[in-house]
Order: C-alpha cells, then structure tokens, then sequence
C-alpha cells in the first residue's frame, strides 16, 4: 500500500474483510493483521470475525464472510500490511478486501487485494480501473523457444513460474489432434478456418539465443486490423505479438510474406534474423476476401449490363 498522508494515514479504524472457516461467533485469536510504516514502527491487531455477516461471496468453495473491524492506537502513515496466522492454528483464513480509515478527514484508501506484482489505480468511477505495471509490452522480442504438440500443451506449459520474457511456447502443429477437453474443442474449431498449409519448424529456429545489446522494439502503428512493428537485435529470436492467434492474420517482414506462429496458447509469433526488421501484421479474413470477391463479380455484371443496354439503344437509333 503505498503511503500517503491524505488517504492512508490511519487514526480511526481498520477494517479488514477476513472470510474463514470459523464459525458466526468465534474469535480468530490465531490471526493477526499488522500495519508498518516502512520506517520501523509498526501495529499489530488481532482479527475478529464477529460483527456484520455478509453472507457467502460468490466463490467456488463458498466460505463465510463476515466484517472485522480493528483500532490502531495511534496513527500510522501505512506502507505494508500482513495478515499472518498463528503456527498450529487450526483454521484457514482469507483476505478479501482491506480498507484504511482515516477518522479526521473522513477519507479512506483500499487497495487491490490480489497475488501478483501491485497495480495502481488509474481510474475510479462506477468501475475501478488498476494498471499492471509488470505487464509486458503489446510487442516484444524472446529468444528462447519451446515447442509443443497443440494448446493443450501449450496450456500447460505456461502455468506456474512460466517467464513470457524470457522464452516462447510455440505449436508445432497449428492443426491440434482430436480433443476432448472445451479448450481443444474450441481452438480446434477455429484452427479449421486456418489455410491448410504443412510448416515444420526448423530445429536451429528453438535453439536458445544470447542478445550481447539490447533488443529494440517500437510499436508503430496499432490498429485493429494492422499493426506495424519495427525491430533491431543482434540476435535470432520471435517477435511475439499480445494478438489472438486467430484465422485471417497475416504477417510481412520486410515486406516478405512470414511463417505466422501460436504462440504462448493464445497470441502469434514471427520468427526474425538478427538486424533491423519491419513487420506487418494485418487482418484479412477469408469472408473479406470472399465479399471482395462477390463485389467484383457484381460490378463486373453491372458493367456488363450497362454496356449491353447501351448497345441496344445504339442500334434501335441506326436502324
């Protein structure tokens, strides 16, 4: 929680939405909530789960969840607060929101209660909005890739303590074998509208490369259906782009039709030499294609017609 004297310095009350396991009236003695100012002074409360019962929140496991409200002694300008639970207790608890009270002015700070690198707020009105700002870049270069069968396999490969900067899960297949499971079903049914077209990724292409600079990217046109990249490494490796992996995508480099890639389960890749590079990527679906097509062929007919009619108006005058 970051410190701010107008909004998290606390005199009054802080309330810690604690949702546990323990029943409607039990005193959670084993749990403590403790506030730090980051300077070496710090409070420790201990968490109630008496007071306003709020019902069940709309979770899977579907646990109690009920309001605890705790009094700091003095004031306290808030940089860090930890919820800890005693060893040996025999309980779970869970922190589900937290918000900061300042009595004097009547203001009050909650920050977002999640896993993960801290987001800060950038906008509030009927919505919170919280910017990531571990998030990576809509397009960025990797020189590490992995390659797997399908998005199954993919899927899996990016859980847990998967880097996206540091390496690229690509499908060697972009057609998936037969699954069962709703995520097969579903890419399976996309990857149909795919060109049917056979792409072997080459073996040096998933070999590990050491960039000695640092890799340069720019963004330089970010539309919905065209973005435009430019690119300088002294090593191979895949401009991976936050784009959905989806039929209609086309990618140049150079101005050089590219092997388009899945990449990391979802979005797409290209594979670059080291050097400058310009790349394209446009979305131009079949059904565009198909419509152009349909467009010309009506034109064509009216022109046609048009030609035909004048013809016959010209010979009823001659004759």
């Amino acid at each position: 929680m970051p410190a701010d004297d107008n909004v998290a310095r606390v005199c009054g009350d802080a309330l810690a939405n604690a949702r546990s396991v323990a029943g409607p009236n039990q005193v959670l003695v084993h749990t403590t909530l403790t506030v730090a100012d980051g300077r070496g002074t710090s409070e420790s409360v201990p968490v109630i789960a008496g007071g306003t019962d709020l019902g069940q929140l709309p979770y899977r496991d579907k646990l109690p969840a009920r309001v605890s409200v705790a009094k700091l002694d003095a004031p306290l300008t808030v940089a860090s607060v930890t919820l800890s639970l005693d060893a040996g207790a025999a309980t779970d608890v869970y922190l589900n929101g937290l918000a900061a009270i300042d009595d004097q002015i009547g203001r009050s700070y909650s920050p977002l209660v999640t896993p993960g690198p801290e987001m800060s707020k950038v906008y509030q009105g009927d919505v919170k909005v919280y910017a990531n700002g571990a998030a990576l870049q809509p397009a960025f270069l990797v020189h590490n890739a992995k390659a797997v069968d399908g998005p199954e396999q993919a899927a899996a490969a990016i859980g847990g303590d998967f880097d996206p900067a540091g390496q690229v899960i690509l499908e060697a297949n972009p057609q998936p074998p037969p699954s069962r499971s709703l995520l097969g079903r579903i890419v399976a049914r996309l990857r149909r509208m795919l060109p049917q077209q056979s792409f072997t990724l080459p073996q040096d292409w998933l070999q590990a490369q050491e960039s000695a600079g640092q890799d340069r990217v720019t963004v330089d046109q970010f539309q919905p259906e065209r973005i435009q990249v430019s690119t300088n490494s002294d090593a191979a490796g895949f401009l991976v782009l936050s784009q959905s992996y989806y039929p209609g995508w086309q990618a140049t480099i150079d101005g050089e039709p590219a092997q388009l890639l899945a990449a990391d389960a979802l979005f797409q890749a290209v594979h670059l030499l080291p050097g400058q590079h310009r790349v394209e990527f446009t979305f131009k679906p079949r059904s565009v294609l198909i419509g152009e097509l349909i467009s010309l062929v009506s034109l064509a007919i009216t022109v046609v017609g048009l030609a035909l009619s004048w013809l016959r108006r010209a010979r009823r005058r001659t004759a």
